[in-house]
């Protein structure tokens, strides 16, 4: 790996049978020189897998895996491999492989009498210090070295444990955010330039007063609060909405509404709300005020997005003096995702693919607004403001390559030649170099 290869290094296909395949086993040994992990399928195998930077790792995406515990067959944890996660989506399992950035990972396959060996080597020297991206720029007037690090994204899954949140019969709201936040953690994860972390990543409850403690201690860039509240007395109230810090509380029936039962949760939490008396002279403050204005702007953002896959309650941000909105030190957005007292919304919030649809609106606004201000000592600071330097981009909802080509200040024949693009076509998700120092 070189040091400029920050973004996506490769993108392979590798194309077999379509017929479903098992994970059978898998092996696993290391010496003094390299981690290997084989995996053993009974039929061949159709996947992709695609080398990400900051932090290093192998993700693989299997095409026409049988839906089994892959978690059973994760490999082991070793002085090479930081962490190793899975997840599965619809007929498509991921496997992500975090390993140290001194390590140097190649992936090999074998057909044996129809089936399939994946191997995975891991080689270099075991370092467990984890070290910013070294950079090198191409221009002689230039520093040679800036250390960069990645904008942290703090996710929050309302509720959790004891309290369930709301509710529409089976449905908890503690349940279905947490599958939502960790749809939107793992494209944060996926995106060069950004690291998501989670207040909580299972069924725990997580006092109100410490979620943005957490975050604090996280050093977030932006905190965001994943909920899907209820108000049983109008269950015509539908559509996602967001909304920012305001000192003189709710400007909305809704805001009202949601705002006070989130004192009737603090209270029966036992939190001491007098501690919060000082929030409106906080707001004076110019950090507060400078954080309460860029929420608003990621807030609308977010809001354009959500408007794209399904219905919101209000085109601008609502604004609300919610106890997890309330900190001066980083923009925060609570996001409601819909409302479990409406049937409609009930059954969207509660299907798989609509809670993707809505962690990508949500991740396309936040990465938007960050692609637009990003923080000054951030890979995606220093990819804005080196043209000269050759990076990919991943194609998201709304892009066209006309756009693409404006905001990197090429010609659209430019961009056209640096792809080897033959037309005007491109797909959501397709990977593009851009440059303008051709």
């Amino acid at each position: 790996m070189t040091r400029l290869a920050i973004s996506y290094l490769m993108m392979l296909w590798l194309s077999f049978s379509l017929e479903a395949s098992s994970l059978v086993k898998r092996e696993q040994r290391s010496d003094d020189t390299q981690t290997q992990i084989k995996f053993f399928f009974d039929r061949e195998i159709k996947f992709k897998y695609f080398l990400l930077q900051d932090p290093p790792r192998l993700v693989f995406d299997f095409l026409n895996l049988k839906k089994v515990n892959l978690d059973s067959h994760l490999p082991k944890t070793d002085s090479r491999i930081l962490a190793i996660r899975s997840s599965q989506t619809g007929k498509q399992s991921r496997l992500v492989v975090e390993h140290l950035k001194k390590v140097n990972a190649k992936v090999s396959i074998r057909k044996l009498s129809g089936k399939t060996e994946l191997t995975i080597n891991l080689t270099g020297k075991v370092s467990s210090k984890k070290k910013v991206i070294p950079l090198i720029s191409k221009n002689p007037n230039a520093p040679q070295k800036t250390s960069l690090r990645d904008v942290v994204i703090v996710i929050d899954p309302g509720h959790g444990g004891k309290d369930p949140g709301a509710t529409s019969g089976s449905l908890l709201e503690k349940k279905i955010v947490l599958d939502i936040s960790k749809r939107l953690a793992e494209r944060f994860s996926d995106e060069p330039g950004f690291r998501a972390e989670l207040t909580r990543s299972k069924d725990k409850f997580v006092r109100l007063l410490d979620r943005t403690s957490i975050a604090r201690s996280l050093k977030a860039d932006f905190f965001i609060s994943i909920h899907a509240d209820s108000i049983p007395r109008k269950p015509r109230v539908r559509g996602a909405g967001v909304f920012i810090l305001s000192s003189r509380g709710e400007t909305s029936e809704i805001a009202r509404t949601l705002q006070d039962q989130e004192k009737l949760a603090d209270l029966a939490d036992g939190a001491d709300l007098s501690e919060f008396k000082h929030i409106g002279k906080t707001l004076t403050d110019m950090s507060m005020g400078m954080a309460v204005g860029i929420s608003k702007k990621a807030g609308q953002n977010v809001l354009n997005n959500l408007k794209r896959v399904g219905r919101v309650h209000k085109k601008t941000p609502n604004k609300a003096n919610f106890v997890v909105l309330r900190n001066a030190t980083f923009p925060s957005l609570l996001i409601e995702t819909g409302f479990l007292s409406n049937r409609q919304d009930a059954r969207r919030l509660a299907n798989p693919r609509e809670q993707a649809k809505i962690a990508d609106a949500i991740f396309e606004g936040i990465v938007n607004h960050f692609d637009a201000f990003p923080p000054p000592d951030t890979f995606i600071a220093w990819r804005k403001s080196r043209p000269d330097q050759v990076t990919k981009i991943r194609v998201r909802s709304g892009d066209t390559l006309s756009g693409i080509a404006a905001k990197y200040g090429l010609s659209l024949a430019e961009l056209k030649k640096l792809n080897k693009l033959k037309s005007d076509k491109i797909t959501l998700g397709q990977k593009l170099n851009v440059s303008s120092g051709l």
